[in-house]
């Protein structure tokens, strides 16, 4: 954005809150100078320059064609103006909100107050101070303090702070209302390093908000966090309500419950051994029997795989073949 259009941001602020008629008669006495930041502001718009959310997108794909009639170079001025008053209800004031509250969000970042930033800038020279003394002169752990740092939970804020910075907007009130439903709980602790202890077991390389996060948002491909398992029974065995958590068990059955998959595996791998060893003390006759009823199961299960993999890529091909002719006989239209 230039500085002309930070200079008439009372002129667009004007636009964008004033009546029909006010606007109108607006656009038609308005100077050059005002002209050109209006045209800039629509510009910016269309080249992408300003962000815009789904809900702007959707609001201005109705008036695509005129945003490019407007910015192109072969229109002329009295045409650009005519457009302008034609679509100046619906369109204009579309566009001035969204600058302006572009040039909002840039002036948070920019404009801090001298004292304020000073005093931040003091607070970090202090602060990288005392981390280099930390550094220098570090003491030696002890069992006894570390055991003794998590019967105190650190302070609400820092925890709220980084739910604000790692979970998304949609689900940060879902988190906080766990994380306050957590600090009741007694038998759940955590140290400044957010490493969990659970019933008096410490779970190593874990951190309370990585498992409000997993519990809450859900985890698609991510890899699940350590200790989210052991979280997991401690939240039902303390008959959390379901409006609190996501339920991760079932959505992600396979990777949530590895461990009891591989022991089932291993169960059944001993079964066999004991089969084989049973048909060790029988005939040979009966052995070659049973194995040749278990390699025709096998088959038949393969067989049956096979064709359902047939049918799905049938189906598949089926439906990209319509949709082909489809958008053909639109296009031909």
């Amino acid at each position: 954005m230039s500085k002309q259009v930070i200079r008439h941001v009372n002129f667009l602020s004007l636009l964008a809150s004033a009546e029909d008629q006010q606007r109108l008669a607006m656009i038609k006495t308005m100077n050059n100078e005002q002209f050109k930041i209006l045209l800039e502001c629509i510009y910016n718009i269309l080249h992408g320059v300003v962000t815009l959310s789904p809900l702007n997108k959707k609001k201005l794909l109705e008036y695509k064609t005129v945003i490019r009639k407007i910015t192109a170079e072969d229109t002329q001025r009295l045409h650009r103006k005519r457009l302008l008053l034609k679509y100046r209800s619906n369109l204009i004031p579309i566009v001035v909100k969204i600058v302006l509250a572009h040039l909002k969000m840039t002036k948070e970042m920019i404009l801090i107050p001298k004292h304020k930033f000073e005093a931040v800038l003091q607070k970090q020279n202090e602060d990288q101070s005392k981390a280099e003394v930390v550094l220098n002169d570090t003491p030696p752990r002890d069992n006894d303090q570390h055991n003794l740092s998590y019967d105190q939970k650190p302070l609400h804020d820092d925890l709220q702070s980084l739910i604000n910075i790692t979970i998304p907007s949609r689900y940060k009130d879902k988190a906080l209302r766990l994380l306050l439903y957590l600090q009741k709980q007694p038998s759940i602790k955590w140290d400044e390093q957010g490493e969990v202890c659970i019933d008096g077991k410490v779970i190593s390389n874990t951190h309370i908000v990585d498992l409000i996060r997993d519990s809450t948002v859900p985890i698609g491909r991510r890899k699940l966090t350590a200790g989210i398992h052991q979280f997991y029974q401690f939240l039902k065995s303390t008959n959390i309500p379901l409006c609190l958590f996501r339920n991760v068990e079932k959505t992600n059955k396979v990777r949530f419950e590895s461990t009891s998959y591989k022991e089932k595996k291993t169960e059944e791998e001993n079964k066999e051994k004991e089969e084989t060893d049973e048909y060790s003390e029988d005939s040979d006759n009966e052995y070659i029997q049973r194995n040749k009823k278990t390699k025709k199961t096998e088959t038949n299960l393969e067989t049956q795989k096979k064709m359902y993999v047939q049918r799905d890529i049938n189906s598949i091909f089926t439906i990209k073949k319509k949709r082909k002719k489809w958008l053909q006989f639109k296009c031909f239209n």
